[in-house]
């Protein structure tokens, strides 16, 4: 199975990226084709914030965007989908309101939405378990947090492999990042212990890789697809292929200003890259 990993978007009008969402879903098909045929099945995680900041009308453009990914894309696309810290709504009753409003809208994701009382959500593949976790569920943008009663309780419906969608990182990225999950070592623990074998997150916009345990529970990490990048940080999306829930393939797909399109003759291209876990 083929998953296309995406994260932090951060669709807005007021911090417009450098890199067009035609010029994105435009160079996307072309690489993607490279490695997977039309008309294959590709689930497509993404990994939070989808919004910037809370702003409501980001939905709606979101909503636009990922249609024309279904449109553009010659694939039988599915969605899983999570909330980032990004798309808590400050000073609504239900902060994902609007996140809930949005997955209901969007026709291509099949998946529960998430709340005070829902911040997990279980998708069954035919080789293993998808799992989506709020790692937002507390409310509070500084960090995450994993709601670990529910985590534990949609591990114990199957004793097949799993995949774990969430969008903070569990472990530091840099020396001054504090905004990772509070109880990581918790999560972490819990995850070894129940055939979680795959681990897909966003957050930290840049992309990254860990291997833990004697399964070897693989971790990666994935930059921001659209959102205006900061010195030395690109414009990425991953494509994985997963079998049994085990990641079997990564392939990192990082924005160059200065790569020369092979297609269109223009500079500016995704620059693929194998990933190697350690």
């Amino acid at each position: 199975m083929w998953l296309l990993q995406i994260a932090d978007i951060h669709i807005n009008d007021q911090n417009p990226s450098a890199l067009s969402s035609d010029r994105c879903l435009e160079l996307m098909h072309k690489k993607i084709l490279e490695k997977v045929p039309s008309g294959t099945s590709i689930k497509v995680a993404l990994c939070g914030d989808i919004v910037f900041q809370g702003r409501k009308y980001g939905y709606s453009m979101a909503n636009d965007f990922l249609n024309k990914m279904v449109d553009t894309l010659p694939y039988d696309i599915d969605f899983a989908i999570c909330p980032g810290n990004h798309d808590i709504v400050p000073g609504d009753p239900n902060p994902f309101n609007e996140f809930n409003r949005f997955l209901f809208n969007f026709k291509k994701s099949t998946q529960a939405s998430f709340g005070a009382r829902s911040s997990v959500a279980v998708m069954d593949e035919v080789e293993f378990e998808l799992i989506l976790l709020n790692t937002a569920y507390h409310g509070d943008h500084k960090y995450g947090l994993v709601d670990i009663d529910k985590y534990v309780e949609a591990l114990s419906n199957s004793g097949i492999n799993k995949v774990v969608v969430m969008h903070h990182n569990f472990m530091q990225l840099t020396n001054d990042d504090r905004s990772t999950i509070g109880n990581a070592y918790e999560f972490l623990n819990i995850s070894l212990q129940n055939n979680v074998r795959t681990i897909l997150h966003g957050h930290g916009h840049i992309q990254n890789t860990m291997t833990f345990g004697q399964n070897q529970l693989k971790s990666i990490g994935v930059g921001s697809l659209l959102y205006t990048p900061r010195p030395n940080y690109n414009n990425q999306f991953n494509l994985l292929e997963i079998s049994a829930g085990v990641l079997d393939q990564a392939y990192n797909y990082k924005f160059s200003g200065d790569a020369l399109c092979e297609v269109t003759g223009l500079t500016g291209d995704f620059v693929h890259t194998h990933v190697d876990f350690i």
